[in-house]
């Protein structure tokens, strides 16, 4: 799925995309691809000798809108789908995330939430070195391109209402997401 040094589109790399393990994400990437969303996107494949990944197999610059994937790597599906569909999704969520205080709220209570039962440094804003921005973006990535994130979240009952899960409650984090887009 991966070779050589070529510059494509998101559109274009989610059309070679057939793992239905993501059939989910897939599925959304298609809905924000009818709408443009994806022709802004651009990938990078590139050669990992001529960038620095700073051992990352991939990566998404939001001031350059491109995700760069390092043909070298090791993949652990063996075709990279997961790593893709996880930058793809940062490349339409980081700015939207970044301009609106009352998404940034809404996500970091459910990352809180989410860290009381299943902590992992990564989601720790206290850790991150950009005010906690990078730790959102991943969790938000991971909770798509995750299929263990997303179970997680299924199994955790939200402070408020206990009959819903933190999956209902981003699922609802989507939707605030993407309002006025579909």
């Amino acid at each position: 799925m991966l070779s050589g040094n070529k510059e494509l589109t998101a559109k274009d790399l989610l059309s070679r995309i057939k793992d239905s393990r993501y059939s989910s994400i897939i599925t959304l990437l298609k809905a924000l691809n009818r709408i443009g969303e994806l022709d802004k996107v651009k990938v990078q494949l590139v050669n990992g000798a001529s960038r620095n990944f700073n051992g990352r197999r991939a990566f998404y610059d939001a001031s350059e809108k491109t995700v760069y994937v390092n043909t070298n790597a090791q993949y652990e599906d063996g075709n990279a789908s997961s790593v893709l569909l996880h930058e793809i999704l940062h490349s339409i969520t980081v700015d939207r995330i970044q301009q609106n205080p009352e998404l940034r709220k809404e996500i970091q209570e459910i990352m809180n939430e989410y860290q009381t039962v299943y902590y992992d440094s990564k989601y720790d804003t206290k850790l991150d070195s950009i005010d906690g921005h990078h730790a959102m973006e991943e969790f938000i990535a991971d909770v798509w391109s995750n299929p263990e994130t997303i179970n997680n979240l299924k199994n955790v009952k939200t402070k408020e209402n206990k009959n819903k899960s933190l999956w209902d409650r981003f699922k609802q984090f989507l939707h605030n997401l993407f309002s006025g887009i579909f």
